[in-house]
């Protein structure tokens, strides 16, 4: 018998994590929304596509930066 177990990744203060890499340059990370990923989901990907695309988001990602990390 075995099992799964989808951990869920989550940030030390509880915002998600999204911004461009520090490490690696063309890359977009977005993660951390720990159990709230169902819901966020739908608005991370609406953010990082406007990120991506160089447009303004439509939220301030500054709270969600990877610098605080």
């Amino acid at each position: 018998e075995s099992s799964w177990c989808g951990l869920r990744p989550c940030t030390a203060d509880g915002l998600p994590a999204i911004g461009w890499s520090p490490r690696k340059a063309g890359v977009f990370v977005a993660t951390g929304h720990a159990m709230m990923g169902f819901w966020t989901g739908p608005i991370t990907g609406r953010v990082v596509s406007e990120a991506v695309l160089g447009e303004k988001t439509c939220i301030d990602l500054g709270p969600m930066g990877l610098d605080r990390l």
